[in-house]
């Protein structure tokens, strides 16, 4: 993309237009940088729209990296952006600072764009507003190849953190028409890696382990432009991953298992069952025909299950049940046509309900029988269809008496009447069950289990 070109679409989007008047307002210096900045250099020209918006680049489960330059208060700004920008509530914003950037463009696997920063430095409109820098290399080289890769996957001591590195590195590898062979040699050295291992090394993976290479998964799945790419991921990965590795139940042995030759949905939901949990990722995948993407009325995606955790306190609405973060749900289709019409999705036609689900009570017998519950929260088309939303709202709504959810966006067109269409409900690879964790957790970052480690983790969600 060039130079011009760049500047004059990042000032298009009304999210970045407010980002500057209040960058103005608070006389600070603030950047765009990371995933969201690379999703806009590579976008495809032919699905851009007027009505485009920052959001529509942010990855289903990602989060937006804004950089800071001095001493700012960062989350005073932010606080400030979120009662400035429509939906921003419903994302992640991820403050960094200009040295960590830099370490992250040295980072293995890292490609040109991430070496870019775009700079905002007046009010829309006015000469010099936007500044792009590079925080290594040239501008000009990194723009006209922004996956051009900067850094190589070095072979690393941990196999399951290279795992999850490559996983990311084919996501973005795969946008290229060459993809396929840039991840030959990296994909031949980690299998060398992990084969000359001693046996005694491959033990099963740590729950914080596995949780990063499905939420790798799950990216990939739902943003890959040819979905038979994916596929081939899925089975390179299946060779790959040591049987050890894969106990029968594991949430990823299912997602590396699961078959879709046929034309599906699949779909995974990204959400904190509490503020005590750490964040949990399930799986889905729909029924062939359950194509709920034409006809009015119908269910745009499959009614998709959310078990959350109730505090078993008789006070109303405690504190902890605000602190549940933003929950994410993503269905793409495997069918390149259905795809191609979901990114003409038009968000104001469709509206977010839920259904509570009684204990022993079937997602079906749930929509019939239960009253429905219209929610807020954000859509975005794309190859995949995300809503955003909080999860928090739907205990408050039910006064805590439900902790099982259905999710479904269904046309406006019919939000009124008393029988919605029916819909197939998707298939967990979620097992059965919920557990308990009465630890308390006051980070407002989202944090994962460790199976080996007395303490937990910060663990961002993927740039």
């Amino acid at each position: 993309m060039e130079l011009a070109a760049l500047v004059n679409l990042l000032q298009s989007l009304p999210e970045i237009r407010a980002l500057m008047r209040c960058a103005h307002r608070y006389k600070v210096r603030v950047g765009l940088s990371g995933g969201v900045l690379r999703n806009i250099l590579i976008a495809d020209p032919n699905t851009i729209f007027d009505d485009r918006s920052l959001f529509d680049f942010v990855d289903p489960f990602g989060d937006i990296d804004l950089v800071f330059h001095g001493g700012t208060n960062d989350g005073v700004f932010i606080q400030a952006l979120l009662s400035e920008i429509a939906d921003a509530d419903s994302h992640v914003w991820d403050p960094q600072t200009p040295e960590a950037r830099k370490r992250i463009a040295k980072c293995p696997g890292a490609v040109a764009a991430d070496r870019l920063i775009a700079w905002f430095k007046g009010l829309p409109g006015e000469d010099g507003a936007v500044e792009i820098e590079a925080v290594v290399g040239d501008v000009k080289r990194l723009l006209d190849g922004p996956l051009a890769i900067e850094v190589g996957l070095a072979i690393q001591e941990n196999p399951a953190s290279q795992i999850r590195q490559l996983i990311k590195f084919a996501r973005l590898q795969l946008n290229l028409h060459d993809g396929q062979r840039r991840l030959i040699e990296p994909f031949a050295a980690l299998e060398s890696q992990i084969r000359q291992s001693a046996r005694s090394e491959q033990t099963a993976l740590t729950k914080g382990h596995s949780f990063r290479i499905e939420l790798e998964l799950a990216q990939l799945f739902m943003t890959m432009p040819i979905w038979t790419d994916a596929r081939a991921v899925q089975n390179q990965l299946r060779d790959l991953i040591p049987k050890a590795w894969l106990p029968e139940r594991s949430n990823l042995a299912r997602i590396l298992s699961f078959e879709s030759r046929k034309d599906v949905r699949v779909g995974a939901a990204l959400y904190r069952p509490s503020s005590r949990k750490p964040l949990k990722l399930d799986f889905f995948s729909s029924d062939p025909g359950d194509d709920s993407s034409s006809g009015i009325g119908q269910n745009r995606v499959p009614f998709t299950r959310l078990r959350l955790d109730n505090r078993d306190e008789r006070a109303c609405c405690p504190y902890n049940d605000f602190e549940d973060g933003i929950a994410s749900v993503a269905w793409r289709h495997t069918n390149p046509e259905i795809t191609r019409g979901d990114q003409q999705l038009e968000s104001s036609e469709y509206g977010l309900v839920s259904f509570p689900v009684l204990p022993g009570q079937s997602p079906e017998d749930a929509r019939q029988q239960n009253r429905r519950i219209p929610m807020l929260g954000y859509l975005r088309r794309g190859r995949s269809i995300v809503i955003r939303f909080d999860p928090a709202y739907l205990k408050l709504a039910t006064a805590r008496e439900f902790s099982t959810f259905v999710i479904g966006l269904v046309s406006i067109a019919v939000a009124d009447g008393e029988n919605l269409p029916p819909t197939v409900p998707p298939q967990s690879t979620e097992p059965e069950g919920q557990g308990r964790d009465d630890k308390p957790n006051t980070s407002p970052k989202p944090q994962i289990e460790e199976e080996e480690e007395e303490t937990r983790e910060r663990t961002a969600v993927l740039a």
